[in-house]
């Protein structure tokens, strides 16, 4: 049995590399052509019931990331597998942020187990689980529209636009301690922690620049972006936009010389974990209005942070209710939170303006 894609290349078995060989070499096999790895690599399948005795396509099992399973279940025999293809997407991975490092025991846990074994009988096949379906669909759908934007643009603008091909809350890294990789990514993270200057993102550059330089970590982003914050007194320059803008768009005719009052980058920041969650990466130039601007011009000129008394505490409101779902999509991924429609704060919290197309 051949598993690979006959209409991208005849000569590669992928389920031999993926069991035998790196994924450095894999891509060497691919004539060093990432994105023909790619589509090899998306495009691999494996039947729908495997032999037992067969093992060659279960990458891992229950047992290798839960190491107390045989004891509380009293069985040295594990139920749950993850197979060569969850590998093929950890593949497709490590090639779009090219971490080619070889990290043999690293394992990487999308939340769910693509084969089970139904039977104490070592006889019958292992069949797929229908356990965990509706994240095993998401992470399908989400590959393949990721993989229609790979087809219309190309692997680097991927990269440089920060759109992964599985969003990083989706899956995690479970390795012995002092991998090598699992040390790699986590230094990236904490590199990356201390680097960022979210204002000037925030003023320069667009979303998807901001998340990809997050390592594309979506949590990362949101993190940054919730603790963000400005001074009681700023200038001009840390402004998003002012009450004379929102007016000029919808009342032209009203005298707004007198309206001073201006909605700052923090709320730039709040619009941006809205459209993180909602997974809004395509810029176009709206504003979000959450009925209250956070800053106000005294008679000298200079700009001051207004008092939440004066705005009916909506700004302390709307950042406890983003506290709250951080720490929910923290403990169990943002998936979680897209898939049942727990949003950062309520819809009715804010409108936005003029509409995108």
């Amino acid at each position: 049995m051949i598993f690979l894609s006959q209409n991208v290349c005849s000569q590669i078995n992928v389920a031999d590399y993926l069991r035998n060989k790196t994924l450095s070499e894999f891509v060497a096999k691919c004539n060093s052509d990432e994105e023909r790895a790619l589509r090899l690599l998306y495009q691999f399948e494996i039947s729908d019931s495997i032999d037992y005795k067969c093992n060659e396509y279960v990458w891992y099992s229950d047992f290798a990331l839960e190491l107390d399973l045989p004891r509380r279940l009293g069985s040295i025999t594990p139920n749950y597998y993850a197979s060569l293809k969850i590998k093929a997407y950890s593949w497709i991975i490590r090639i779009f942020k090219k971490d080619y490092d070889e990290c043999g025991e690293s394992l990487y846990d999308f939340g769910f187990y693509d084969y089970k074994r139904y039977s104490e009988n070592n006889k019958l096949p292992i069949t797929i689980s229908k356990n965990n379906d509706v994240f095993w669909g998401k992470i399908r759908k989400d590959l393949k529209r990721w993989y229609e934007k790979l087809n219309r643009f190309d692997l680097e603008y991927l990269r440089q636009k920060g759109q992964p091909p599985i969003c990083p809350n989706d899956y995690r890294l479970r390795s012995d301690i002092g991998s090598m990789f699992q040390f790699k990514y986590n230094s990236e993270n904490a590199k990356c922690d201390k680097l960022i200057d979210v204002t000037y993102y925030l003023k320069n550059k667009t979303l998807s620049e901001f998340v990809a330089y997050c390592d594309s970590n979506e949590m990362l982003a949101l993190k940054k972006l919730y603790l963000f914050e400005l001074p009681e007194v700023c200038p001009d320059t840390l402004m998003w936009y002012s009450e004379k803008d929102r007016f000029k768009i919808y009342h032209d005719h009203k005298d707004s010389n007198r309206l001073q009052k201006y909605a700052s980058l923090k709320l730039k920041a709040y619009s941006w974990i809205i459209r993180i969650w909602l997974e809004q990466y395509d810029e176009c130039p709206v504003y979000y209005d959450f009925e209250f601007y956070d800053y106000k011009m005294n008679r000298d000129g200079t700009l001051e942070a207004i008092k939440n008394d004066e705005i009916g505490g909506k700004s302390i409101a709307i950042k406890k209710s983003i506290y709250r779902w951080i720490n929910i999509a923290e403990k169990r991924g943002i998936m979680y939170t897209r898939f049942n429609t727990k949003a950062p704060f309520r819809i009715l919290d804010y409108s936005i303006f003029p509409k995108c197309d």
